[in-house]
């Protein structure tokens, strides 16, 4: 039936393609799997809504009903539009969002009038016994609960149904501009605290993104963690559920995966590291507030890695400026006593370093300024932080960067922190001084890109790339049409690209290639591979500089 309708429909009519199969998983993954196929005259359904799910938010199955909707994202392309039949609660729409969903219709906003209830953002109130509205709107305006009561039944629906749809309309609103702001899954966590049923299903939502199975939906939550820019300016709000983000997540899986420690010591010395030390009871900027501890001990222990205890766990010192690690905005004693003194090696095992001796230090020292070391050391620090970021956000391999970095030079501002990074006279790098991350010049990406050159696997090859924690910074393949137009600074176009490295992250570097593997431009990219093969339209790689000019 599904190929008979669209060859009926022809490009005329959009239809759309229902998603079904009850409370499982997979059956609503194998749906969506073959509702999404092309038919044979290569028509798609333009949406696809999720059916069946009406009775679970009737009786606040949060749960059952987030789980459908990542069940049946992990098998609709990204560029097709997941529509919730009959979801009309404010109370819903950004956790919904949050997870991929892109549409919502109800009727929610008159029924709920008719039964004398009005919409918030954080559920429904019965008008009966209200004395003042607990929220305000346009529709509500100059009026009190009692003289919307004394109303007849029609005109009193009327007036609440135009309340509830204002609501319903301004929730919407919150949740696009949280989405181009990148705060959708704050709002998530904040609208979560509303009922008791909507946070126990944000639990289960953070457990699974935390423990990812490989499943239906541990496959679609890869995805969504994937597709978040892992750097983030601006405050971090501190909560309980601060580590379960998902680009809090996706940050530190990064570093698990790519951060290896120093081959070499600031004294000249080789060989792996004999000691760790922990700074405990510090607060940003580490810089500033631990940088005579970190001196002091450096010079007594030269092979010593330096981490920095924080909410979010052990960090190493060469991240120390990167957001949300010195941004976050709680209280002055959220830096104190991080660290798990009983067994410290736990929190450290995630960087392959429970082995070592800990050190944990708790007080500020002053720097002994009469030192001949002191410049060596805060040198090779500088140097161990470019390696760092290069390592984990362009994901080059680390001895590869000590090499191209062992004539390393950096001006610093009045700050302290590093403004310009030089590679043998050359200007290749700048780190960025509102969220730490890099911002690459057009030397610098030739240089990244001539330690990992070629090309990437065509959209629909068969992969034969092996596994590989470094692959090298990510390369974005462009039709030759668009060469003219990105080599002189124009954005890479969805539509245009023809490849693109699987490890393309949203927001970190990347390099714009030809098909014969010529560098055309770098840029940082709005999308993951994945999108880039799907979609048509919109941008794809914000371009900083292109190489034909």
């Amino acid at each position: 039936r599904v190929s008979e309708s669209l060859s009926e429909a022809g490009q005329e009519i959009l239809l759309n393609g229902p998603i079904q199969g009850g409370l499982y998983g997979d059956l609503r993954a194998r749906s969506a799997e073959l509702m999404s196929r092309e038919s044979e005259s290569g028509a798609t359904f333009a949406i696809h809504p999720i059916g069946g799910i009406v009775p679970l938010m009737e009786q606040q199955r949060y749960q059952e009903l987030f789980s459908i909707i990542l069940a049946a994202k992990s098998q609709i392309p990204p560029n097709k539009p997941i529509h919730m039949f009959g979801c009309g609660h404010p109370m819903l729409f950004p956790l919904s969002i949050a997870l991929g969903v892109d549409l919502f219709d109800s009727a929610a906003y008159a029924l709920f009038a008719r039964d004398d209830r009005i919409l918030t953002p954080e559920g429904t109130v019965k008008v009966q016994g209200l004395r003042e509205w607990p929220i305000t709107s346009e529709a509500l305006f100059g009026t009190s609960p009692s003289e919307v009561l004394s109303m007849s039944k029609d005109a009193r629906s009327e007036i609440l149904a135009r309340h509830n749809l204002e609501i319903t309309q301004t929730e919407l609103s919150r949740c696009r501009e949280a989405i181009r702001n990148g705060t959708i899954w704050k709002l998530a966590e904040i609208r979560s605290h509303a009922s008791p049923r909507l946070r126990e299903a944000f639990e289960w939502v953070i457990d699974q993104l935390e423990e990812l199975e490989e499943s239906e939906v541990g496959s679609s939550l890869l995805d969504i963690m994937a597709s978040t820019n892992p750097i983030r300016k601006g405050g971090e709000s501190v909560s309980d559920d601060l580590a379960s983000r998902p680009h809090i997540l996706h940050l530190m899986a990064l570093i698990s995966l790519r951060w290896r420690p120093p081959g070499s010591w600031w004294d000249g010395s080789t060989g792996p590291a004999d000691k760790v030390l922990i700074l405990d009871n510090f607060p940003p900027p580490w810089r500033e507030s631990s940088m005579g501890t970190i001196v002091n001990h450096l010079i007594e222990f030269p092979r010593t890695i330096v981490l920095i205890s924080t909410p979010l766990g052990p960090i190493p010192y060469s991240l120390e400026d990167v957001s949300p690690f010195c941004h976050l905005d709680g209280s002055d004693n959220i830096w104190d006593d991080q660290t798990d003194l009983i067994r410290p090696s736990d929190e450290i095992s995630y960087l392959g370093l429970e082995d070592l001796e800990i050190v944990i230090s708790k007080s500020s020292e002053t720097i002994d300024e009469s030192s001949s070391d002191i410049r060596k050391i805060r040198s090779w620090l500088d140097r161990c932080s470019v390696v760092d970021k290069l390592s984990v956000f362009c994901a080059t391999h680390p001895f590869k960067l000590c090499k191209i970095t062992d004539s390393m030079e950096s001006r610093r501002s009045n700050t302290d922190r590093m403004v310009n990074v030089s590679f043998d006279g050359v200007h290749a790098l700048s780190p960025r001084l509102k969220d730490g991350g890099i911002s690459l010049t057009a030397e610098g990406a030739r240089i990244l890109y001539s330690l990992n050159g070629g090309v990437p696997e065509p959209f629909g090859a068969a992969s034969t790339d092996e596994e590989n924690d470094f692959p090298g910074i990510p390369r974005v393949m462009i039709a030759e049409d668009a060469i003219p137009f990105v080599g002189n600074g124009r954005n890479v176009m969805h539509g245009y690209i023809t490849g693109a490295d699987s490890h393309v992250t949203p927001g970190q570097p990347c390099v714009v290639i030809s098909e014969k593997g010529e560098l055309v431009a770098h840029g940082v990219p709005t999308s993951t591979s994945s999108e880039m093969s799907c979609f048509n339209k919109g941008i794809a790689v914000k371009i900083r500089q292109g190489f034909l000019k």
